[in-house]
Formats: C-alpha cells, structure tokens, sequence
C-alpha cells in the first residue's frame, strides 16, 4: 500500500512496528522478530501499526477496519 500513497517512496528509508515489535527496517525485514509478539498484537481489537517513511518529521494517523468477506456480506445484505 506504501507504493500506492502518491509520494516519493524510498524503500531503503521505510520501517514499520506492530505495536512494539519492529518488523522491517530499511526496507527489509528485521532478523530476530519475535513473531510471537506480532501474532499477539494482531490478535488485539486495535492494532496500531506504525510506519515510518523516513521522509521527514510530518506526522498522520488513520483509523481502519477489517473488511473481512463475512463483514462485507453482512453490510451489503448479501449474507
């Protein structure tokens, strides 16, 4: 989804936690992540999930859903 945010991605500046764990760094994925600690927090009703683009100092924050097939269905009434 990065690629797809209209700006000047540098993938080796890109870096990303699920809560506290950090699963990439410089692009790439991190040696050592504790995928229990990952599972964990995918587990939770609310994840936070960070990212860091490594663009500058701006800031956003986005509150999503989980569009799973069954919520889809249930919400266009074709369950």
């Amino acid at each position: 989804a990065l690629g797809a945010a209209g700006i000047a991605l540098q993938e080796d500046r890109v870096a990303v936690w699920y809560g506290e764990e950090q699963v990439a760094a410089g692009g790439r994925l991190r040696e050592g992540v504790r995928w229990d600690r990952v599972k964990a927090e995918l587990a939770k009703p609310e994840v936070l999930v960070t990212v860091d683009v490594g663009l500058g100092s701006g800031q956003e924050h986005v509150w999503t859903c989980d569009l799973t097939t069954d919520y889809v269905k249930i919400n266009t009434g074709t369950s």
